[in-house]
């Protein structure tokens, strides 16, 4: 894949993630709770920019299970909070950097963790 390439893929990484994440919005403002639709789509954006700083582990089961792990434990505190529908307050808007932050942290700790768990770790010769 030349550079020219994988630098226009980059460029549309976040449109398209907006656009992936539209039905999930959609569901929570059918339900009338757009306000929690909006936090959904702001942590579930995070961690989706989060994984793609990781992309080139997307073969790696633990990377799968520390990001749905993570994703789990943000949403419960989201979820948590009475979010008001008509608008979006700060700490909603605020809520992406320590979201983007939690998950490429856990996912770099499991990552430092796995890199000794490979075969023969264990072994001494």
């Amino acid at each position: 894949m030349s550079s020219d390439n994988r630098n226009k893929k980059d460029e549309y990484f976040g449109f398209f993630a907006g656009l992936a994440l539209l039905p999930i919005l959609f569901l929570f403002i059918y339900y009338r709770q757009a306000g929690l639709g909006r936090i959904v789509f702001i942590v579930v954006g995070g961690n989706l920019f989060a994984l793609r700083k990781y992309w080139g582990l997307k073969r790696e089961v633990w990377l799968w299970a520390v990001v749905v792990a993570a994703m789990f434990a943000e949403l419960a505190v989201v979820c948590s909070v009475a979010w008001p529908n008509d608008r979006i307050p700060r700490a909603g808007l605020v809520l992406i950097l320590p979201v983007f932050w939690l998950t490429t942290g856990a996912i770099a700790f499991a990552r430092k963790f796995m890199a000794g768990a490979g075969p023969g770790a264990g072994v001494e010769s």
